[in-house]
């Protein structure tokens, strides 16, 4: 096979495996709170720019992430299918570069092809990475642009690094850390590399892609606290280091065996390093790393992958902790490139068994099935959080989501699972201010405001409670207390213009001015 047609057959493989994303919407979990609400900045004037890259509106510095989705909203408007388009083509291509990546990486080490495998043998590598379910999260999201992007740019310096043209590279990987920042780790990708297949010394033109990936690793763990500030409990030491060590074998384990796949998994109140699934991958991760370390002579391609895994998630692994999940699918998308890699190294050294060949088909056959029913779970705010919710029963946050996402269509079932929220955690103030609205609109006015006052308990903060129940009472034609509770809302949140329009009309009915 031709290396040409290769690559063109990995890029289509993986836009046939994502084609079902096209009749996907969007989902209440960043598209439309980060995407929609923010489509007065997706455009290409001076300010729009500006804003681009300056904002960390979701948490991490992406504004050629942001440029990529304006330009999708500037041809085609808020139509969820382009978004998706956009994002299945960029994987395609991404499948093709890294077919090129592993082409070359493994005929560094091994020249020879007298069995004619190695183009068969990378492009079953840019398969198993592209075809696999774990990759659904990072490209039928919307929002999740910058994985993809990221990883158009990251396989490109990878690439040119590998010929030699380092200074190429070196623009390849700023673009890729003005994508996402999880590309900080490139430069140790490198040296592992350089280590083998590729044995150079080349440490010298390293010290510019050292200085961005410190420049940018700075700005994004400042980016990214400054999202997380007051939002959730951070663990402590002890907690970080077992969520690392579960993160470790976590993504082996989903590439191995990807079944009970989620959107999100939630990170447990309490992070013991000694107890449960913890202690086994402390376990793992203690035993595997010195036994990389002692067969890295005889096995460099496993100590090599082993090592580029593990450093292409350290920005993710909850050391610097940042938000509230445990893991996430799309924080595998950069990380398993190597253990692609190595599928594709151990199908070349079975070449010439005939059955090795056609389990490979089959492997690929059976991803793409279960990336078809992965994708569904994107489908909308409903599937998606009735998925998280089917995985975590025992959190209480995707019960609340998952009301809210059915609110409209469903109030019975959304009460039940605001209700249902609550019982798990009674200190969680959202469900409560959702129930309220929900009773509000079947127009139970005083079980409305008894919602409202017990979010408020909660979190004597809560603006939108305030207002709220502003609104409740005004119905109620409790026009004082209506204007008091209004008052208080606009005192937490000047800049909520809905807020003060709503107190001037009570303060009309009131005979004030």
């Amino acid at each position: 096979m031709r290396r040409k047609t290769a690559a063109w057959l990995a890029a289509a493989a993986a836009f046939i495996a994502f084609l079902p994303a096209l009749g996907n919407g969007f989902v209440d979990f960043d598209d439309l709170r980060y995407l929609l609400a923010s489509r007065e900045h997706l455009g290409f004037s001076l300010s729009q720019l500006r804003w681009m890259f300056t904002t960390t509106l979701s948490g991490p510095y992406q504004p050629l992430s942001w440029a990529s989705l304006a330009l999708d909203y500037q041809l085609f408007g808020a139509q969820a299918w382009a978004f998706h388009l956009t994002s299945a083509l960029i994987h395609a291509a991404n499948a093709a570069l890294f077919f090129l990546v592993a082409r070359e990486l493994l005929n560094k080490a091994r020249p020879d092809d007298k069995d004619g495998a190695l183009t068969p043998a990378a492009l079953f590598a840019a398969l198993v990475f592209a075809l696999h379910p774990l990759r659904v999260e990072s490209v039928a999201w919307a929002s999740e642009r910058r994985d993809v992007l990221c990883g158009f740019f990251y396989l490109s310096s990878v690439l040119l690094y590998i010929r030699g043209r380092a200074k190429a590279a070196l623009f390849a990987f700023a673009a890729a850390l003005l994508s996402k920042g999880m590309a900080v780790t490139l430069p140790l990708t490198l040296l592992a590399l350089d280590y083998y297949p590729l044995k150079r010394k080349a440490w010298a033109e390293k010290a510019p892609f050292f200085a961005l990936s410190a420049v940018f690793g700075v700005v994004g763990a400042l980016a990214q606290r400054k999202s997380d500030q007051g939002r959730f409990p951070y663990p402590d030491l002890a907690g970080r280091l077992a969520q690392a060590a579960y993160g470790l074998v976590f993504y082996v384990e989903k590439t191995l065996v990807p079944w009970a796949l989620s959107p999100l998994y939630l990170r447990p109140k309490d992070l013991p390093l000694a107890g449960g699934p913890f202690a086994v991958c402390a376990v793992v991760v203690l035993l595997a790393a010195p036994a990389l370390l002692f067969v890295r002579k005889k096995r460099p391609a496993l100590a090599t992958a082993a090592f580029c895994y593990a450093a292409a998630l350290i920005p993710v692994l909850g050391l610097v902790p940042f938000g509230r999940q445990l893991a996430a699918d799309r924080y595998s998308y950069l990380p398993c490139l190597p253990l692609a890699l190595l599928a594709g190294a151990a199908l070349r050294a079975r070449w010439k068994n005939g059955t090795a060949p056609v389990l490979a088909a089959a492997a690929c056959l059976v991803l793409i099935g279960l990336t078809w029913s992965q994708i569904p779970v994107w489908h909308d705010s409903a599937s998606f959080w009735s998925r998280v919710a089917q995985v975590e029963p025992d959190q209480a946050m995707p019960h609340n989501s998952l009301g809210y996402a059915l609110a409209r269509k469903d109030p019975a079932r959304a009460e039940s699972e605001y209700r249902r929220a609550l019982a798990l955690d009674p200190s969680y103030e959202l469900p409560h201010n959702n129930l309220g609205l929900l009773l509000d609109s079947e127009r139970k006015l005083p079980e409305a405001e008894a919602e409202y006052r017990a979010a408020i308990a909660l979190k004597p903060d809560y603006w939108e409670a305030y207002s709220n129940l502003g609104l409740a009472l005004a119905r109620e034609n409790k026009l004082k207390e209506a204007a008091a509770s209004l008052e208080q809302a606009a005192r937490l949140n000047p800049d909520a213009a809905g807020v003060r329009k709503n107190l001037d009309l009570v303060y009309r009915a009131l005979g004030r001015k």
